[in-house]
């Protein structure tokens, strides 16, 4: 009996895997990602039906071995089996979780892609961008407008092709003086005229090309990547943000398909790194935004600033007493500074925001420093501008000695507030004025000698001339006494 019954589960065995693998096969005829050729050169379809064959023919021989009770060898296999079928579910749950985040991710991606691409972002950049330069009048304007000088000649070419209909006779006498140029040079534009008008109506081959121009127009056209480059940036922006989208969900259905399997050390890094990353994304937006303030408040107060210094006259000024050459101006430099303090000030909140103490270090050591810097220069700025008016006030070498003079010690003073080494400063300013002070000594004794000699002998002749009238008087006195009293004694 026990051997029958092993027959029957063996023939019912062989059945049930014959009738699976089929079925796998005919799936995989049905279903595209089953149709991919594995490494052996079979589909994915017959090699998912060979595995579910397998596991048939191991339940079968389990059952046949649970027959004879053969528990000593069952007994592996039972515990393998019970191991391997207690885990299919989770396997199940997590393709199940994948497939449908994936079907999830590709929506949310193509949705955002349509919705996104309605919107024509490189119009809206540059009109933006348009819109602040004129509102604010900054720094950036000015190379914008100097870039944008270049396009109208690039636009030309397209202009003068795009009336040109080669049905006419005068397409066909203007086409070649406009393309000309462009093709063979200005040498060749003179034969050509006279060809086509000569000719007449019995060449065509003039006549046929003014269709050559439009490649060049659609290469050149200002509305395109090449001659916007507005849109070629905004083009992408759409495909981008998708993409993204699509990443971040992605990784949070593969982070909830390693959970459902139930292996800790990979799923729980992941969750984790998730986490993190989630929780930076509003920091992140904050920073951007506040970065993004700033260099419009930086555009805004340097579009300020420029009306003010071009009306004080600061550049003439400047150039009078060269500080800059006569042909340049400190206008643009002094803005560029404004600017990039005001952006380094939103930066460092930017920072503080991320949560980044080292960057919030070094960028508020470079405010500290320029600050220093700007308040050394205007006091050397100050020193200048001193310097000029009293060397006004006075003629002569003297004028000259006077303003040198201010100005060194307004530049120590600078340098001192800058904080470039002090001891330096200290040190070369006091040896400074020793050594003007000792070349002052030394001129007076070396150059003025004879002078000086004079002085000296002035003064010791000044010194013998009052010591020998001493003495006179001394004697005189004791001589008067003498006599007055000789004769008392006598």
């Amino acid at each position: 009996m026990k051997i029958l019954a092993a027959i029957v589960v063996l023939v019912i065995t062989a059945i049930l895997a014959t009738v699976l693998k089929s079925a796998a096969s005919k799936l995989a005829q049905k279903v595209p990602a089953l149709r991919r050729i594995g490494q052996d050169g079979a589909s994915l379809g017959n090699a998912v039906g060979t595995i579910l064959s397998m596991v048939i023919w191991l339940l079968g021989l389990v059952i046949v071995l649970g027959i004879f009770q053969l528990n000593q060898v069952l007994s592996p296999v039972t515990s393998m089996l019970e191991q391997g079928l207690g885990f299919l579910p989770n396997i199940i749950g997590a393709v199940f979780v994948f497939v449908i985040g994936l079907v999830i991710a590709k929506i949310v991606r193509a949705l955002i892609t349509t919705a996104l691409n309605a919107v024509d972002f490189g119009k809206l950049l540059g009109t933006a961008q348009s819109g602040i330069q004129k509102a604010t009048g900054g720094v950036m304007g000015d190379q914008q407008r100097a870039g944008a000088g270049a396009a109208p000649a690039r636009q030309t070419g397209p202009t003068q092709t795009a009336p040109v209909h080669p049905g006419s006779a005068q397409g066909s006498q203007t086409a070649p003086q406009q393309t000309a140029p462009q093709q063979a040079g200005p040498q060749q534009t003179a034969p050509e005229q006279a060809g086509s008008q000569q000719a007449g109506p019995q060449h065509t081959a003039p006549q046929q090309r003014p269709t050559q121009p439009h490649p060049q127009q659609t290469q050149g056209h200002p509305q395109q990547g090449v001659g916007h480059p507005g849109q070629g940036g905004g083009a992408n922006i759409p495909e981008i943000l998708a993409s993204v989208v699509f990443a971040l969900i992605m990784i949070v259905v593969s982070i909830a398909a390693l959970q459902i399997l139930g292996i800790a050390s990979i799923s729980d890094p992941a969750a984790q790194m998730l986490t993190t990353v989630f929780t930076a994304i509003p920091n992140i937006i904050a920073a951007v935004a506040l970065v993004g303030i700033g260099v419009l408040i930086a555009r805004f107060v340097t579009g300020l600033f420029r009306p003010i210094l071009e009306s004080t006259g600061i550049d003439p000024w400047l150039q009078k007493n060269d500080v800059i050459p006569g042909d340049s101006s400190a206008t643009p430099t002094i803005l560029r500074i404004v600017e990039i303090a005001v952006v380094l000030f939103f930066a460092v909140m930017a920072a503080q925001v991320l949560g980044f103490p080292q960057i919030t270090a070094i960028l508020s050591q470079i405010l500290d420093l320029g600050g220093s810097v700007l308040f050394g220069a205007v006091i050397i700025a100050a020193g200048f501008f001193i310097a000029s008016v009293v060397s006004k006030l006075v003629s002569g070498t003297a004028s000259t000695i006077i303003k040198w003079a201010i100005i060194i010690l307004f530049a120590a003073m600078g340098l001192k507030s800058m904080g470039v080494a002090d001891s330096i400063i200290e040190m070369a300013f006091g040896a400074l004025v020793i050594g003007l002070a000792a070349a002052a000594v030394l001129a007076f004794g070396l150059g003025g000698r004879d002078a000086a000699a004079r002085t000296l002998d002035k003064l010791e002749h000044n010194k013998g001339t009052s010591g020998s009238a001493a003495e006179r008087g001394g004697t005189a006195a004791s001589g008067g006494t003498a006599p007055s009293s000789g004769p008392a004694g006598s």
